[in-house]
């Protein structure tokens, strides 16, 4: 699971809801949850939108360490 799974799942959201929240398309959120688009590609934009619906920072999103629980 990567970071973005990991938030998005804490947050309560489906895969849907999350991509409609930010303006980008269910394929395009599943590429990025299965590595096979790299969210430091997406556009900032993009990506602080995606960090402001699940509550975290950027940084916990394109961080390639494992989140902690705490």
């Amino acid at each position: 699971m990567n970071n973005l799974q990991y938030y998005r799942k804490r947050a309560g959201l489906t895969q849907a809801a999350l991509a409609e929240k930010v303006g980008i398309s269910l394929r395009t959120l599943q590429d990025y949850e299965q590595d096979r688009k790299p969210l430091e590609g997406a556009r900032a934009i993009t990506v602080l939108n995606m960090a402001r619906c699940l509550g975290c920072t950027v940084e916990d999103l394109i961080d390639r360490e494992a989140p902690q629980d705490g």
